[in-house]
């Protein structure tokens, strides 16, 4: 995100004559447009049902379009925003673009968790020493028998009630992801901090494994990967708030 934004600072020296003939900022004021209805129309009606999101990009572009025609001696052409429309459309269609306004606060992996004081405390395993970027290991040392926790944070809207889901897969090297258990708990939105819950498995076998948090509509809002090694006792642990 950083170099593409530097990119753009960069083109924006070059640009001059296309804001002249004003084709680039119609396409830029279109697709602000559609962000601001993608966001608004499902914070207004408390759904994010997959219509709404083509519904309010629709909007955005009914509104750039509008104002284009209303607009007298309108200079540049209005074509690029009906693409931008369509490239929303597709990469939501794709699972491309996260059910807005549904936007992944945290997620973590624990053995165990407890709630304390309003907050969980999370039984984790520690990185490796040289991982000093993060506190927490991906690559999880699992007795038998013992259980997984996958906790996530969600942010949503006040006034906003759905359902969550957590995908948990297996990487088979011959069938690829293979869905294992998806687990569905409530979402009720208005906390700064993102709604949380959480699932869990036990005798998961040693590979590569992923989390999917996912809507009722299977859209994706993030995706946690890490891999798990049987061992018959746990490293030591560390624990922490979440």
């Amino acid at each position: 995100m950083s170099l593409l934004l530097g990119a753009m600072l960069v083109a924006n020296e070059y640009l001059e004559s296309e804001y002249k003939r004003f084709t680039l900022s119609w396409a830029l004021f279109g697709f602000c447009a559609m962000l601001l209805f993608n966001f608004a129309l499902p914070f207004l009606l408390g759904s994010i049902h997959p219509i709404w999101f083509y519904l309010s990009t629709l909007m955005g572009l009914g509104a750039a379009h509008w104002l284009y025609r209303n607009t007298p001696n309108h200079f540049g052409s209005i074509t690029p925003v009906w693409l931008v429309a369509a490239g929303l459309m597709f990469a939501y269609a794709v699972d491309m673009i996260p059910p807005v306004p549904l936007v992944k606060r945290d997620i973590a992996l624990a053995y165990s968790l407890t709630k304390v004081d309003g907050n969980y405390q999370l039984t984790q395993q520690p990185a490796d020493w040289w991982v000093f970027w993060r506190k927490t290991s991906n690559d999880l040392d699992v007795a038998p028998s013992q259980r997984v926790y996958c906790i996530s944070s969600v942010f949503a809207p006040s006034g906003l009630n759905t359902k969550l889901y957590h995908r948990w897969q297996f990487y088979d090297k011959k069938q690829g992801w293979k869905t294992q258990s998806l687990v569905g708990f409530p979402l009720s939105g208005g906390r700064n901090d993102g709604f949380r819950g959480y699932t869990y498995k036990q005798n998961l076998q040693a590979g590569k494994w992923r989390v999917a948090i996912e809507t009722e509509s299977q859209k994706t809002v993030a995706v946690y990967d890490f891999s798990i090694n049987t061992v018959a006792v746990t490293p030591p642990l560390i624990t922490q708030l979440f």
